[in-house]
């Protein structure tokens, strides 16, 4: 086993720029490039192993046209290009977990007893529409006037009422009817979870799970000359953009054998389909403020991760991580073609993949995450509803 290092460069096309007019001009050839370094591991085939791959090209446009109203006196570009691609990334909107929430969070999503609806959990939890449905009915029928109705206490209470009607959405009305649609589409949902069971091949089978995601654009605006030519004064501006993806590769390995026969096989995808078991993942779902704990900490991915209605072990597990900048947004910022000039930005100027091994054990893990917009909605309904009381 060894490390290896490897850089190269691919044509991707050629352009030229003719000067129309008499002069000592020559023609300029240029070439779109893409420079690609690798850096892996050789003779290791079966393991984890770290790799390294960036690749940056070298132009950001691709010209066409003529660079003045007249087609003497100027340019005339074809597939020529322009400015300069590669550089660095924007910075992320969120900030990445760290490499053990990271982990514990695709082994929760990738374990192959993941439940498509936990079936003790949703009966657990139909106690409160019947609860909701008497509440709403009550609101009814003040609202039609067989009650007293009082304009002021109703603005006063407006507050928290929108704030409970939120988190019953949330929490109970939206799961209720996302876990009855996965149960009426049973059918479906048992044939996946057959062919991931299928996938183990001699009781070993790869999953991946996304565990973060992010778009972060620049807030500001870079302009410069499109080329560096004689006499060719057109410019642009732009701003960029860069997109991260990270997702966890598990290999999973049953401890005992598959079912033989397709009866048993179906029999145990519609159990691990449904969480038709009580554990501890149970357990801590049902828990009222478990939610709120998830947030902040990666306890409830631990715990989901230890789901074994069907005994399997993981080993290999490596944290992918996938960049790419391209650009936001583009426009003319002196158009001096007079229309008789066109740009087509290259779909993406950098990209880098790394791939580095995981450790093995997951430990329980606190922090302070910057929230999402749907959890600062959440929060602000609870304060709403909790604040009230006070």
């Amino acid at each position: 086993m060894s490390s290896r290092h490897r850089n190269r460069s691919v044509l991707l096309g050629s352009g030229v720029a003719e000067w129309q007019d008499v002069g000592e001009v020559s023609p300029v050839n240029r070439s779109l490039l893409v420079s690609e370094t690798c850096d892996d591991i050789v003779g290791n085939f079966e393991g984890a192993n770290p790799l390294s791959i960036d690749r940056s090209w070298t132009g950001a446009f691709i010209l066409e046209g003529y660079s003045r109203p007249s087609n003497s006196f100027c340019w005339r570009f074809s597939s020529f290009p322009c400015l300069s691609g590669g550089g660095g990334f924007t910075a992320p909107l969120f900030a990445e977990p760290s490499a053990n929430a990271l982990l514990s969070a695709g082994l929760a999503r990738s374990n192959p007893n993941r439940p498509d609806v936990d079936l003790p959990v949703f009966f657990f939890e139909l106690k409160d529409i019947p609860r909701m449905v008497k509440e709403y009915g009550r609101q009814i029928i003040v609202k039609q006037g067989k009650h007293h109705f009082r304009p002021g206490q109703a603005l006063k209470d407006a507050p928290r009422s929108i704030g409970k009607h939120y988190l019953e959405w949330q929490f109970a009305v939206l799961p209720f009817f996302n876990d009855v649609a996965k149960i009426l589409n049973f059918q479906a949902v048992i044939d996946k979870r057959i062919r991931q069971l299928k996938s183990f091949e001699d009781g070993v089978a790869t999953r991946h799970a996304t565990v973060y995601q992010d778009t972060s654009e620049e807030a500001n605006w870079s302009s410069a000359y499109l080329t560096d030519l004689y006499f060719d004064f057109n410019r642009v501006r732009w701003r960029m953009r860069t997109d991260r993806k990270t997702w966890v590769s598990t290999r999973w390995i049953t401890s005992v054998p598959l079912p033989s026969t397709d009866f048993e096989l179906r029999r145990l995808a519609n159990r691990l389909a449904y969480g038709n078991d009580i554990s501890l993942s149970t357990l801590w779902e049902a828990l009222p403020w478990s939610w709120l704990v998830d947030w902040f900490s990666n306890i409830g991915d631990i715990v989901a991760s230890t789901r074994n209605a069907m005994p399997v072990t993981h080993t290999g597990s490596c944290i992918m991580r996938h960049t790419t900048k391209a650009f936001a947004a583009w426009e003319w910022e002196t158009d001096l073609s007079g229309g008789r000039m066109s740009l087509k930005p290259v779909p993406i100027l950098r990209e880098t993949k790394t791939r580095v091994e995981a450790p093995f054990v997951v430990f329980p893990e606190f922090s302070l995450p910057l929230l999402t917009g749907g959890q600062l909605s959440i929060l602000s309904a609870l304060t709403a509803v909790k604040g009230s009381r006070l």
